[in-house]
Order: structure tokens, then sequence, then C-alpha cells
């Protein structure tokens, strides 16, 4: 896979990826650690009789606090809900369905732009290698600009959405350059 910038200029050929990296693995650890910090869980509580309301996505952040051990030693028991996305989590949140959950910086600044009534109260930065606009191998596309009057396919107030948004801007673009399909909200 080759990475381009937003003019169209090759600026690294990519190893194909076989997993998560060691780094992505350890924040991601880290913003459940924190999670489970923030909310308590790592202190008894006189209410720990209620559980605690995670929304999860796809199994990711309650298989990392298992695996880190934070969730055996019963001190808060814990309600999972899974969601398939960022957008449906807050939409959980929104309606006190859920007391928490882990979502992208996208699905956030979304979230706030549109008014709903949510904050992080934990964090981290990554470096962006996980998250590009792809093509297929054999596509003629070669640069952010080549999209112009293309079809983008992407959740709506996904990470996805945000890059591509960011990128068509980057290059000089509009949002209305392309048309975005498969969005959800």
């Amino acid at each position: 896979m080759t990475m381009q910038d937003a003019t169209g200029t090759d600026t690294a050929e990519l190893p194909e990826p076989i997993g998560p990296s060691r780094r992505h693995v350890l924040g991601a650890l880290g913003v459940a650690s924190g999670l489970l910090s923030s909310l308590g869980l790592n202190h008894p509580r006189a209410w720990a009789d209620t559980p605690l309301r995670i929304g999860d996505q796809k199994g990711g952040a309650r298989s990392l606090l298992e695996a880190a051990g934070m969730t055996t030693d019963g001190a808060l028991p814990v309600q999972w809900s899974l969601f398939a996305g960022a957008p449906m989590l807050i939409q959980a949140l929104a309606a006190n369905a859920v007391d928490a959950g882990v979502i992208g910086d996208a699905p956030l600044v979304f979230a706030q732009a549109g008014g709903v009534p949510v904050k992080a109260i934990a964090g981290i930065q990554t470096d962006g290698t996980t998250t590009a606009i792809v093509v297929a191998k054999n596509s003629p596309l070669r640069s952010v600009r080549d999209l112009k009057g293309k079809r983008v396919a992407t959740l709506r107030a996904q990470t996805g959405h945000y890059l591509t948004l960011a990128a068509l801007r980057a290059a000089g673009m509009k949002d209305d350059d392309v048309a975005f399909v498969v969005s959800v909200s």
C-alpha cells in the first residue's frame, strides 16, 4: 500500500498490516485503564451492587480490561453493552442507557458539534498511522484530488468521514466535491 499526502505525492511504501501494533494495544489499554480509574472502578463503592453500564464497540474495551485483569476483583459489577459503532454508543449515552463508553476523537467532535450532551473524561493521542483513505490496488485514483465527483464509502460522523473531509480541505477541495455513501447517523 502506498501512502500519499493531500496533493497526491507518494510519501511512503507501507507494508501490509498484520495486526495491531504494540503502541496501539498499549494505548488502548491506557485508555481502558484511565476509564476504569476515572469511573472509580479501582475503589470499592457503597453502591457496588449497582452495575456500571459500559458501552463497547466490537468488544474492544472489554477484551483489553479483561486481559489486564481489571475486571476480576468484583469491586463494582459491570454491565456491558455492545454497539456496532460510535454513533450508536453516543445515542445510548445521550439516552442514559449506558454510563460510559470508549469512542474515537472524530465521533466525539461530531457529537459535540451536533449538541449531544457528552464529554471526554480521558483520552490518548495516537500517531494516526492506522487511518487512511484507501482505493483498490488497480484503481486509477492516485491522489485526493482524483476523488472529485466520486463516491466515498464511510460511516457518517466516524473517523473515516472526518479524515476524508480534512483531506479534501487540505487538497483545496470542498466537502461536496465527493458524494458520501453508506452514511449512517
